[in-house]
């Protein structure tokens, strides 16, 4: 059995945050997660994460080896902290392998790797330096950070389809497409609907600003976050029909997508979002911006923060009845099955181990 250590999940297991962190975690935890519980089927698995006050420094859980370390609170300086504590604790660890989640996980990896003398694997769920909330400066230190890891990497995972400096493998989230369980129902209106996060990246303000001009239409928006009261005043000073739900549940969210006309991405940079799996699931109609994600063969796809592109492929998306696109999403969902992940996962370890 292989040795694998795990970098870069802010929170595992899922649920002892308790919120004491306000920034809730997202889908590099879930997949985290899910994916150590199919990895150590077959290897030896160790997980560094944050510690929290209700939680130990060491324990082993479910069979995995778990360490937490300290870190500093804040948007800015929890990942890097926290990523930096876990470098220093794997200086002391013999492990096989590294498994890296996200660029700033994936740095200290580089390094760790060169030190250590082992394979390292750069899982890139998402790209820092496309996301609006960092400025210039921030933008341009991880786009180097990004170059060095790309190039320096046994081997990149990653949810988009891209060329690397290292070798690179497309990697589903990991996802059962059975998820979604109910019966599709009609509303006397058309409802669209945004899950997600409230914040900047996610440009919530441009799905907004496109639903001005519709008709006989209601916009209901899952999800909480910095961004929220500006929402809500931009959609009550624009006339917009929506309703903020606030923080919600799995099992609400499949309600919701069950009397959807559209489900609409409109993010400015992404990983692969399970909400965005979920509505695929769902065979609700998806439209998303074009960074990568889906083409036009299986979603409406408008360019990033369009407003008029967006409101196009809502209009289009809703009056369409024979495109395909649907069933065509339908099917991509068997590429993100951890049966296909975890194949790909252990085919990717065995292959930098014996290099």
């Amino acid at each position: 059995m292989v040795n694998v250590l795990i970098l870069g999940s802010k929170e595992f297991p899922l649920g002892i945050n308790n919120n004491f962190d306000k920034f809730s975690s997202g889908g590099m935890e879930v997949h985290a997660e899910e994916l150590v519980n199919t990895l150590k089927k077959k290897h030896n698995i160790m997980v560094i994460t944050r510690k929290f006050p209700s939680t130990k420094k060491f324990e082993k859980f479910r069979n995995v080896t778990v360490f937490r370390v300290p870190w500093v609170k804040g948007f800015f300086f929890r990942n890097p902290s926290f990523n930096f504590m876990s470098f220093l604790k794997a200086l002391k660890l013999n492990f096989d392998v590294i498994i890296c989640q996200d660029v700033i996980a994936s740095f200290f990896g580089l390094i760790l790797s060169k030190i250590k003398r082992k394979p390292f694997i750069s899982v890139m769920l998402g790209t820092p330096s496309e996301q609006p909330q960092y400025n210039f400066l921030v933008k341009t230190g991880f786009k180097l950070v990004e170059g060095l890891i790309y190039s320096g990497a046994d081997h990149v995972l990653s949810v988009k389809n891209k060329k690397y400096g290292a070798p690179s493998t497309f990697i589903g989230l990991g996802f059962d497409k059975s998820w979604f369980n109910l019966k599709k129902k009609k509303l006397g209106k058309n409802k669209i609907l945004f899950a997600g996060r409230l914040i900047k990246v996610k440009s919530v303000d441009t799905l907004i600003k496109a639903c001005v001009g519709l008709k006989n239409y209601e916009l209901v928006i899952l999800g909480d976050g910095p961004e929220r009261v500006f929402l809500e005043s931009l959609a009550k000073s624009l006339g917009v029909n929506a309703k903020f739900l606030g923080v919600y549940k799995p099992e609400q969210y499949k309600k919701h997508l069950a009397d959807s006309s559209v489900y609409v991405l409109p993010s400015v940079s992404e990983g692969f979002p399970y909400s965005l799996l979920e509505a695929m699931s769902s065979k609700t109609r998806v439209v998303v911006s074009d960074i990568g994600l889906l083409d036009n063969s299986m979603a409406w796809v408008f360019k990033p923060e369009s407003i008029s592109g967006l409101e196009e492929c809502i209009v289009s998306a809703l009056s369409d009845k024979k495109s395909g696109k649907v069933s065509k999403a339908f099917k991509f969902l068997d590429e993100f099955s951890w049966e296909s992940v975890s194949k790909k996962y252990n085919q990717v370890i065995q292959k930098v181990v014996e290099k």
